[in-house]
């Protein structure tokens, strides 16, 4: 890539850039675990 200009560089920084914020925004967090008690038994109601 010996013709690859200046500006196609900083489009493709910027690009890249774009991309990394976009990752960045849809991996989803991880959540703290929840510490309300499990119920393994419960009636159905009928």
């Amino acid at each position: 890539m010996t013709n690859v200009t200046k500006l196609q560089d900083a489009k493709a920084a910027e690009a890249l850039k774009l991309l990394e914020q976009a990752f960045e925004y849809y991996t989803p967090v991880t959540r703290p675990e929840s510490t309300a008690p499990v119920y393994e038994t419960l009636p159905l109601a009928g």
